[in-house]
């Protein structure tokens, strides 16, 4: 009965009791029972000893076959994975961890990870390390590590001890670019914060600066109506000169302000194209010739006449206009003011020299800045917002040429800016 059950319960021993009945039915010898059923059992058992060692040969080749794959897809896995003993030793890592690390394999087993950890974070390596060793559960960092002839790289590790609770098991992800991403749009946010204060403080500024003389307006309109039947003829041509001084100082503030609105809005197309210089400086000098004739200024031109350029013509008419304007209104009655032509190697350079009043270096250094716009009255009061100046960089800058300024207090300044010689700003 032991038997029956046991055979009822036993899948191989009924393999083997079938492959026997086959054989004792095919045999022609006949034995006593007793002698019989010794046989039988013994068969049975070999038979099952049998079975039970192919079963185990085909075992044994699917767990090489699944050994093999799982250390196929260990090694050639897109993430770098890495075995570390309770010593930090490496004890196995697969092929993206060896590129990381960028040295062969068997020079990296028994090797000290914490070697390859960038010198000022090992303490905070060995520290999350040890976090590893102590608990149970998964524990991230992000560390720097550095590796034969390669850049440094921002890496992502995520570790967890192992099951005999010896090892721990590192996957190590590179995230470089997203550091570097992270760098470069913190650094933007910056310059952009930067930029709308500049800007804020900018607006301040000309709010201010278009206040003043629209005041100035109402002032003297207001004189005039309140007390015309009192005043002299010499009297309303003091009021006449002071509004015209006004009027046209507001323009020239509204036209640079339109002009550089216009730039920010990206509403001026710039169109560079051959010209003659000679042209161009024709243009401002017919546009600021009566404002040198008003304070007795002579207007020199130092410039060879067959000086072509490759330029946007209006940008750089507006340039020379407002570096004249300037030379102009810094410089006392009867003085010069010079427009010339310096040779420098793969570019044109100008220059407008005035013999003013010239500049301090903590003006010049405020120059061509949006947050530090630089206002002073002219040798007559003229009014000055320091607009024009950005609006000439703006335009040089779009060029591909600089524009700067060299300047003594009390003995005048030179501004000069440059072009390029060949036709580079229109790649």
């Amino acid at each position: 009965m032991k038997q029956d059950n046991q055979s009822e319960n036993n899948p191989l021993r009924e393999k083997a009791e079938k492959v026997l009945s086959e054989l004792v039915h095919n045999s022609s010898k006949r034995l006593p029972a007793d002698n019989l059923k010794l046989i039988y059992e013994l068969e049975v058992h070999q038979i099952e000893l049998d079975i039970q060692n192919h079963e185990l040969l085909n075992s044994r080749e699917d767990a090489v076959k699944a050994r093999d794959e799982y250390l196929e897809l260990y090694d050639f896995a897109p993430t770098a994975y890495i075995t570390l003993s309770a010593n930090c030793l490496i004890k196995r890592l697969n092929i993206k961890a060896t590129k990381m690390l960028d040295k062969n394999r068997s020079d990296l087993v028994n090797q000290n990870f914490n070697m390859y950890v960038l010198p000022e974070q090992r303490i905070a390596f060995v520290e999350y390390f040890d976090r590893l060793l102590m608990n149970a559960g998964k524990s991230s960092g992000e560390f720097i590590i550095r590796s034969g002839s390669q850049s440094d790289k921002y890496v992502l590790i995520e570790g967890i001890r192992a099951g005999n609770n010896e090892d721990c098991l590192l996957s190590i992800i590179d995230i470089t670019d997203l550091k570097e991403t992270e760098q470069l749009i913190k650094q933007k946010n910056i310059e952009l914060a930067n930029l709308n204060a500049s800007k804020d403080k900018f607006f301040s500024i000309i709010a201010h600066d278009l206040r003043s003389p629209m005041g100035g307006f109402i002032n003297l309109t207001q004189g005039m109506a309140e007390n015309i039947q009192h005043l002299k003829m010499g009297d309303l041509k003091a009021y006449t000169k002071t509004i015209f001084h006004s009027a046209t100082n507001l323009y020239k503030l509204l036209e640079n302000l339109l002009e550089w609105s216009q730039l920010q809005r990206g509403l001026i197309i710039f169109n560079p194209k051959p010209c003659k210089l000679s042209s161009v400086i024709s243009e401002s000098l017919i546009a600021e010739g009566e404002s040198a004739k008003v304070k007795d200024i002579e207007l020199t031109i130092n410039i060879p006449d067959d000086i072509e350029i490759v330029a946007d013509f209006q940008m750089i008419n507006t340039v020379l206009r407002n570096l004249i304007t300037n030379a102009i209104k810094f410089s006392p009655r009867g003085e010069k003011v010079e427009i010339g032509y310096v040779s420098m190697l793969q570019s044109h350079c100008f220059y407008v020299k005035d013999n003013g009043i010239g500049m301090s270096e903590d003006i010049l250094e405020r120059l061509f800045q949006i947050n530090q716009v630089v206002k002073r009255p002219g040798t007559e009061k003229e009014l000055s917002t320091g607009l024009g100046l950005l609006v000439c960089k703006e335009f040089i800058d779009m060029h591909k040429g600089k524009i700067w300024a060299d300047s003594v207090e009390g003995k005048g300044s030179t501004f000069y800016f440059t072009l390029p010689e060949v036709n580079e700003i229109e790649n």
